[in-house]
């Protein structure tokens, strides 16, 4: 089973346990994706908490695709790699 990503205008699936597709969950910034993690493991107890740490997740995502672009959804071609890449480049800058 999935879900619609939580970011808005996407049309990628999110599996049924996670916030948002994998692509953009990648560009949460570590500290904020740690954040989110353990708020959503005292979900029960303080549920205002992890609201605010997903809203502050996904807007920080929405602020990475409107200064940078959106999200590249292909990956290096290269097994050793696997940064993301363009969708008319099978292989990121640093393979070429």
């Amino acid at each position: 089973m999935s879900h619609d990503c939580a970011i808005p205008n996407c049309t990628r699936p999110a599996k049924d346990h996670q916030l948002m597709c994998w692509p953009h969950w990648c560009r949460v910034p570590k500290a904020l994706n740690r954040a989110v993690f353990a708020a959503y493991r005292n979900l029960r107890s303080d549920p205002g908490t992890y609201r605010a740490a997903r809203g502050a997740a996904v807007a920080a995502v929405v602020a990475k695709e409107t200064a940078e672009g959106p999200t590249a959804t292909h990956i290096c071609v290269d097994p050793a790699c696997r940064k993301r890449t363009t969708p008319d480049e099978p292989l990121c800058r640093d393979c070429r």
